[in-house]
């Protein structure tokens, strides 16, 4: 055929949005909303993608697109050219209030005067291409764990409990507990004496309360000899004298840990939101274990009985606000914060519908306890290490433009040191008091905030074998002309009695000028679940008051410290101790484990040493610091935010 040239008319033939014409989601949840546009001669190369703006609208109202106000719109990001097609992405869930939305697409040609609205499956109309419905729902409610029993720690306390069941009890009636033995997974609580004697009741039995939650649930696990006891039913009271069996709750115990199992077993509505619950596995025959013996059971034949867990959820749970970092809701970021993270311990709760954890406020379920809410800093619906991160990164933050006047509970005067000299200061109490962690502040003033350094900060010997077992949350920090620390259990824990508390090292790194002195502003006392200040406390130079020369120290013990502050950004500074000469190597890695900074590279002397990393050029994230020397390696993390 002879040679031919057509005109094509630039024009948007179709516009459509891609996304499933119904989209459920809880609030908190993300959604990314699609759409195609195809535009004659335009579309087929995506270097053209300027030449076409498109929008995505969400609107609480149905109808035309056409008439939708302007704020319902926002601009799309463009994803990619596919067969002829450009497609457009665009997030419309995040942070959006419990509502019903529709959701419609709109596009414009550059050489076009209109724009052009597309529904479903191309160019909006009411009937075949109508708005997408978006519909987002309150989040399901959360499941409470009101206590636990796991015996791992050869304990018949709770493993895990809600402040209200921290006495929660286990016991046997009838029978006789007798240590522990192996478990479905670690331990389990063992018992004999179960053989029949003249119709005596014979039980396990827990004792809790439910109070605040319903829809109980109750899982268990049970195990026994072959001549121990085999049938079981479980019922639940409010008294411990009237009892009413469990619908679904008869239990059959074998010789193995996959029969005899309860698994969220509903308890009856009698014991929501109770002060006092009784539940019992109640042995409902004598029948044994042994399916080839017809022998009762036998007085030696043992029952145990392992990972006890009961939950609940929360009838009327409310909606509160959260300053990531502020544990303790005082409206500041500071080291009582790390405290609340210590006392709350592992306690479990509702995720944060945003995982916000810069200085803004989050929107969350009220937890059961409500103080663990708020110590939940990071959101992520549990209370651990992570949560440390927060408190970093917001540490001095406040509510409010004014911040309140710390007092001062003690102070002295000091000499003057020069560069490369060490001063010893300890926090000591007037009398003995009970602990399971502290928290202080000690402020250096009358001298340059950049002539000094911190070296050391730790514990006077009441937390050793914490430290040892890895028990021990710490926290450390130099802001300026201060320093902030605290040290605490992880969890629960008998509490120490001790009246040395704390021994902080500062090292001059210039001489010093002017009139120098120690001033401890706050100090805080962890007892259990219970935070206090107190002010009957003092810091010396030693333990009986007088001045303590500078001196130099040789550590026993070559060790990479954590590096303060932590998180950081722009810099940090890297702590170590030689005990012996040594070649000394401290490398950077990124996440990856790529090599990004050699900071030290040479021959050291014993003794103690800090550099500083200076992350300037550096993105944001995860990095790794190590110290390597003749006979030592470590490495540790630290976070750049930026």
């Amino acid at each position: 055929p002879a040679d031919a040239e057509y005109e094509v008319l630039e024009t948007l033939s179709f516009v459509s949005l891609t996304t499933p014409g119904v989209v459920e989601l809880e609030e908190g949840d993300e959604f990314d909303a699609t759409a195609r546009i195809y535009a004659n001669g335009v579309s087929q190369d995506d270097v053209n993608n300027n030449r076409v703006t498109t929008w995505i609208g969400v609107n609480e109202t149905d109808g035309d697109p056409a008439q939708w106000p302007e704020s319902a719109w926002e601009l799309m990001e463009f994803a990619g050219e596919e067969n002829g097609y450009f497609v457009y992405s665009s997030e419309v869930a995040y942070r959006r209030s419990i509502s019903t939305y529709y959701v419609a697409v709109r596009s414009e040609l550059d050489v076009e005067a209109t724009v052009k609205y597309g529904g479903l499956n191309g160019f909006w109309d009411d009937d075949s291409n109508p708005n997408a419905v978006l519909t987002i729902s309150e989040q399901a409610p959360f499941r409470y764990t009101l206590v636990e029993w796991n015996f791992d720690n050869e304990s018949i306390q709770p493993s895990f409990s809600l402040p209200q069941n921290d006495g929660a009890t286990i016991e046997t009636v009838g029978a006789e507990m007798n240590g522990f033995s192996a478990g479905a997974g670690g331990f389990s609580l063992n018992s004999n004496s179960w053989a029949a004697e003249d119709s005596i009741p014979k039980y396990w039995m827990i004792t809790l309360s439910t109070e605040n939650l319903e829809n109980i649930l109750l899982s268990s696990k049970q195990y026994g000899s072959g001549t121990g006891p085999r049938d079981f039913v479980l019922q639940v009271s409010l008294d411990s004298e009237n009892w009413a069996d469990v619908p679904g709750g008869e239990i059959e115990v074998g010789t193995n840990w996959t029969t005899g199992v309860v698994e969220q077993l509903s308890l009856p509505a009698l014991v929501d939101n109770q002060p006092t619950v009784y539940v019992r596995w109640l042995l409902n025959s004598d029948e044994r274990i042994d399916p080839d013996s017809d022998d009762p059971i036998a007085s030696g034949g043992t029952s145990r009985i392992d990972d006890i867990i009961i939950t609940g959820i929360n009838p009327a749970p409310q909606r509160v606000e959260v300053w990531p970092g502020d544990t303790n809701s005082d409206g500041i970021v500071d080291e009582t914060d790390v405290l609340g993270l210590t006392t709350n311990w592992l306690a479990r709760g509702p995720q944060a519908i945003y995982d916000i954890v810069t200085w803004e406020e989050r929107p969350v379920e009220l937890w059961i306890p409500p103080e663990a809410t708020y110590a939940d800093a990071n959101g992520d619906g549990i209370v651990n290490q992570n949560d440390l991160f927060p408190i970093g990164l917001n540490f001095g933050s406040s509510v409010s433009e004014t911040k309140s006047q710390d007092k001062i509970i003690s102070f002295l005067s000091v000499e003057r040191l020069k560069s490369g000299e060490d001063l010893e200061i300890f926090i000591l109490s007037e009398d003995e008091i009970d602990l399971t962690g502290i928290s202080f502040n000690v402020l250096v003033s009358g001298v340059d905030p950049n002539s000094w350094q911190l070296r050391s900060m730790e514990p006077v010997e009441w937390a050793d074998d914490w430290i040892a077992n890895q028990k021990l949350l710490d926290f450390k920090r130099k802001s300026d002309d201060s320093v902030s620390g605290a040290f605490a259990y992880r969890g629960l824990v008998e509490p120490r009695m001790t009246s040395r508390l704390v021994k902080i090292r500062i090292e001059a790194i210039s001489d010093w000028q002017g009139s120098p002195s120690i001033q401890l502003n706050r100090f805080s006392v962890a007892n259990g679940r219970e935070i206090h200040s107190i002010d009957n406390v003092f810091i010396s130079l030693d333990e009986t008051g007088n001045i303590t020369q500078p001196i130099s120290f040789i550590p026993e013990r070559t060790e990479l410290l954590p590096n303060y502050p932590n998180p950081f950004n722009p810099s940090t500074t890297i702590q170590y101790k030689l005990s012996n000469d040594s070649n000394v190597t401290v490398d950077i890695y990124n996440s990856i484990g790529r090599r990004v900074a050699t900071l030290v590279n040479q021959e050291q002397n014993a003794g103690e040493y800090n550099v500083t990393f200076d992350a300037s050029s550096f993105s944001s994230g995860i990095y790794f610091y190590r110290l390597q020397t003749n006979e030592y390696v470590r490495t540790r993390s630290m976070v750049l935010v930026k």
